[in-house]
């Protein structure tokens, strides 16, 4: 019984160096992903960003806030996750 698994076909090498090799499969997902590119360039590119009234700056502001306060203390979210979940441990299986 002869059994042949064959993969997708190899097109070429990417730098000449053969442990990059450049198949049929990757070709037809960067069409692909260029072709999605080109729909969000193209249907996105007049979009217009505005502040409608006051309101709106409003929530503007306060969401550039918790951005910013986000990054400040980024780094310090492993901890407070991990304080929480000991916590959580303690009073549920207590």
């Amino acid at each position: 019984m002869n059994v042949e698994i064959n993969g997708p076909k190899i097109l070429g090498y990417l730098f000449g160096n053969t442990n990059l090799p450049i198949t049929e499969t990757m070709r037809n997902s960067w069409i692909i992903m260029a072709f999605i590119l080109f729909l969000c360039i193209f249907f996105l590119h007049r979009i217009i960003s505005y502040y409608s009234g006051k309101n709106q700056q409003k929530a503007q502001n306060s969401h550039n806030k918790i951005l910013v306060f986000h990054l400040k203390f980024s780094f310090q979210t492993p901890y407070i996750f991990n304080f929480s979940f000991s916590l959580s441990n303690i009073y549920c299986f207590a």
